[in-house]
């Protein structure tokens, strides 16, 4: 009994992972709701609603507070944040990287790197000359770019007065697969063959095996042409080639072999089709019916194809076209129970049914909807300039009113006169006024003087009584104790004390902003173009400094900061496992 309670547990967490994982084939940016795949906040997202994310992909940042992801910097899988700088620390870098004081350094083609950040070792075909240079073609090791000392396979030795390089064995276009040779009389002379080549002995050639075989024999010879085959190929009945999984069970999308009865399994089907019970065939769902993303059988749809939902009515599943834009429906007629974030759950009248209309789209000018008693949609608040349910507009130059002809606060530059009515200040620059030429308030960069307003110094945001001395600084300017001027911050600043001297420096990350783009199953990944180095500043005596300098070698970053929670909860059991063997 407790065996079969387990095995149905299992099957439906099969089901589930299997459902959401057809939401998006990378398991990101979108979730499965139970009855359509709906998109997260972002592409970089791992959500269960769309108005936020839950966690981010590897190489980027959660914030929780904001429930948004940040990329991470370069070469980095894992990053945290300072609570107190506004670095972002790498905790587990990418491979290809190493770690040096919080920072991941591509290595390249280096295997040995100093904790200055230098290359002390190189990997295979590449020799050390400051850093790692790629041998010549055809080396598998080297001293320098002239000098090879073991060739690849298709190469051989040629030692001449200059240099020691390797040369193909396959010259000419119409001859390749020699694995070694020799050059006797000036004339090349194969020895060997590669894999998936065979030695045609009448020719003293080497000839390509048949698609999918990994040894084969010259077909002249044997009826048996294939000995082995290549990964993902299993030999035919008569042994005389290399078949595939799609050969064998079309519109299989992933498969198991089964070396001993010769045969594929299939383990999943393609989009619009299911697996027989024997998973010896994909058959299409409800006969190629194109509203049938997934299936389980003929009959029993697991997702429906983009722009439908799939609904449960008493035991059978189908796909309903989503006329209304709903986040779920409630019934086969496709009345919606909730709706998508932005849209409100109105009654259509005509159909008698609930739908879900879009706000800005139903009512022009209006920024948040609601439903009255009647359950239709009502506009809750307005941009400036407009008023009411509907979004009326407001009369000229009023900024906010309770009706057409009573206006509460006038645009920019406008006062309200006696009769409710918005007048110009007739005053350049000013926001606020209180009559006619007279300003109250000037716009950044002015300063009040006598009722108008004039230009401040560079830098000055406000300066009204004194257009000599600023009351406050634009960014990136902090003011003066001495004189009440602005002073720029030092390059790459982002807060400084009164004396100018610079306490928070700023981080550079850049990355391929293609990535903020959402794809779903069936269509091509995307390339990614790589980072560019990632940029750290740190103060140090007032001044920012890079803390991650690639060309000296110098690595001086903070390592301590806030590591993620999802990040500390897979660490933690292997602390518990490292401290119970200790």
């Amino acid at each position: 009994m407790l065996f079969l309670l387990i095995t149905i547990v299992l099957s439906k967490e099969d089901q589930s992972i299997r459902i959401s994982q057809s939401c998006a084939t990378y398991l990101t940016g979108y979730f499965w709701n139970g009855q359509q795949c709906i998109q997260c906040k972002q592409p970089s997202c791992k959500c269960q609603k769309s108005q936020g994310c839950d966690t981010c992909l590897n190489q980027y940042y959660y914030d929780s507070t904001a429930q948004t992801c940040t990329p991470c910097p370069k070469g980095c899988i894992k990053c945290c944040k300072s609570d107190e700088l506004t670095q972002y620390i790498c905790t587990l870098c990418l491979n290809g990287y190493i770690m040096i004081n919080g920072v991941c350094l591509k290595v390249d083609a280096c295997t040995q790197i100093s904790i200055h950040g230098r290359c002390q070792k190189c990997i295979d075909k590449y020799f050390l000359q400051e850093s790692c240079q790629a041998c010549p073609e055809g080396c598998s090791a080297c001293d320098s770019k002239y000098y090879c000392t073991v060739c690849d396979d298709g190469y051989y030795l040629a030692i001449n007065e200059q240099s020691v390089s390797c040369l193909t064995c396959n010259p000419e276009e119409d001859r390749e697969g020699c694995k070694s040779c020799v050059l006797d009389s000036k004339q090349l002379i194969c020895l060997d063959c590669l894999d998936t080549y065979y030695f045609d002995q009448e020719n003293d050639i080497c000839l390509k095996c048949p698609v999918g075989c990994f040894t084969c024999q010259n077909p002249s010879q044997l009826p048996q042409i294939c000995y082995t085959c290549l990964t993902g190929y299993l030999l035919a009945a008569d042994d005389s080639y290399c078949e595939n999984c799609q050969q064998q069970i079309p519109n299989c999308m992933k498969c198991s072999t089964n070396e001993r009865s010769r045969n594929f399994q299939c383990v999943d089907c393609n989009n619009g089709y299911y697996l027989t019970q024997d998973s010896k065939s994909c058959q299409p769902c409800n006969n190629g019916s194109n509203n049938f993303r997934r299936c389980e059988s003929l009959t029993h749809p697991t997702q429906c194809s983009v722009g439908y939902l799939l609904f449960q009515n008493s035991n059978s599943y189908t796909c309903v076209l989503n006329t209304h834009s709903c986040y779920t429906i409630d019934n086969i007629q496709g009345q919606c129970k909730d709706c998508n974030f932005g849209f409100n759950l109105v009654l259509d009248t005509s159909l008698q049914m609930s739908v879900c209309k879009n706000c800005t789209e139903n009512i022009k000018n209006c920024i948040t909807c609601d439903v009255d008693n009647s359950r239709q949609l009502i506009c809750k608040e307005c941009i400036d300039g407009y008023y009411g349910n509907l979004c009326v507009q407001c009369t000229s130059n009023c900024k906010k009113c309770l009706n057409e002809s009573q206006c509460l606060t006038c645009s920019s530059g406008y006062y309200l006169d006696d009769s409710n009515k918005c007048q110009s200040c007739e005053v350049s620059f000013c926001m606020e006024c209180t009559k006619l030429k007279e300003c109250a308030r000037c716009e950044n960069n002015y300063g009040l003087s006598e009722s108008i307003c004039k230009p401040c110094l560079s830098g000055c945001q406000n300066c009204d009584g004194n257009l000599e001395k600023c009351n406050v600084c634009s960014d990136k300017y902090y003011l003066t104790a001495t004189d009440n001027n602005c002073k720029r911050y030092k390059e790459n600043c982002l807060a400084t004390n009164v004396n100018g001297y610079c306490y928070l420096c700023e981080t550079q990350i850049t990355y391929d902003q293609s990535q903020d783009r959402f794809y779903d199953e069936g269509e091509e990944t995307p390339i990614f173009d790589e980072q560019a180095d990632s940029q750290f500043y740190i103060s140090n005596n007032g001044y920012c400094l890079k803390c991650n300098d690639y060309v000296t070698g110098s690595f001086n970053c903070p390592q301590i900061c806030k590591v993620d929670e999802e990040f500390a909860s897979h660490l933690l059991p292997a602390i518990l496992i490292l401290l119970i063997f200790q």
